[in-house]
């Protein structure tokens, strides 16, 4: 009898583990998931478009869930030092990461990190779609994309450019542009996030910088900056005077971009169910609507199982690409 006892008490001890950790076949877990503080990784700075859209998912989800969500800066590498974070982290459904377009193509140019988005991600919620703008100084010479053409095919020393990061979209996007205009020359000069590329356009660091279209509305609109324009097939809302990358002769130079939250592929499928629930919850409701807006930014709607798709389509079009433009070390081919 006493080891009968024994027995059931271990095994109760078990069962309330297993709960705790959220593994699936659970649904007291499911139900008072999540029930201790949740952290948000960011890969880029404070002040980038992942960094202030991460941030108002992070409070309507603490409004929702009543539990705490963290947002926490982990730069380096283009967002891959902050996506490794995820992965090493429990996988239990505490460590969320908002995701960006650059990841899969970064996770390709950078394979030391042997990182594959689609396999070791999953889709919880798309946050919202953004585009790429090519600045300059207010008082550049460079007055159009054909300007710039024609400078980095002309000039010895060709223009510098400003990125979020090596391999990060922003990237991709200059070294397609320069395959497909003839072997411009462009020299990169890789930066932290949003923020720095705008502050070395203004100061002169560089000639050319790449940022989101939504991080530098306000500067291109005062006449600061100058906005050549959006790697795009369409004009962007928040500076619809500037024309698309398909206006002016380069329909296929564009790499679809967005911020999404995602979690670690390993996470029970009943929290990454709870999760994508919750998170469907946030997207709609009437204030991150509303913040969205303010900010001039193009929602993403689409349902758990779409958003999961566009990540792995995505994933694969830019392996795909960086093969072709030979910008993949040779140990990543797979």
């Amino acid at each position: 009898m006493m080891k009968l006892i024994f027995l059931n008490i271990k095994n109760l001890v078990r069962l309330f583990v297993m709960m705790a950790l959220g593994l699936p076949g659970y649904s007291f877990s499911q139900e008072q998931f999540p029930s201790k503080m949740i952290t948000l990784v960011i890969g880029f700075t404070a002040g980038s478009s992942s960094d202030v859209f991460g941030r108002f998912y992070a409070k309507k989800l603490s409004s929702l869930t009543g539990q705490a969500v963290v947002v926490e800066n982990r730069l380096g590498a283009a967002g891959l030092v902050g996506a490794n974070s995820v992965l090493r982290a429990p996988a239990n459904g505490y460590t969320l990461m908002a995701t960006t377009a650059s990841l899969p193509i970064t996770a390709y140019m950078q394979n030391e990190h042997k990182l594959d988005v689609a396999r070791d991600f999953v889709g919880i919620v798309p946050l919202f779609k953004t585009s790429l703008v090519v600045i300059v100084k207010a008082d550049s010479s460079l007055k159009t994309m054909s300007d710039l053409i024609d400078v980095t095919k002309k000039s010895p020393r060709g223009l510098s450019y400003a990125t979020f990061g090596v391999g990060s979209f922003s990237h991709l996007q200059m070294e397609m542009l320069s395959s497909r205009s003839g072997g411009a020359k462009i020299i990169h000069i890789p930066y932290k996030g949003g923020p720095e590329v705008t502050s070395a356009v203004l100061s002169g660091e560089v000639d050319v910088g790449l940022s989101i279209a939504l991080t530098v509305a306000s500067q291109v609109k005062s006449g600061q900056l100058r906005a050549l324009v959006t790697f795009d097939n369409d004009r962007t809302p928040v500076l619809p005077n500037v024309p698309s990358i398909k206006e002016v002769g380069y329909p296929d130079v564009t790499v679809r971009s967005y911020v999404g939250i995602v979690a670690s592929a390993k996470t029970p499928p009943v929290l990454v169910s709870r999760l994508q629930e919750l998170s469907q919850q946030v997207v709609a409701d009437p204030e991150y609507i509303e913040a969205i807006a303010k900010y001039g930014a193009d929602p993403l709607i689409l349902s758990s199982a779409e958003w999961n798709m566009l990540l792995l389509q995505e994933s694969e079009k830019v392996f795909g690409l960086t093969k072709s433009m030979g910008l993949i070390k040779s140990d990543a081919l797979r």
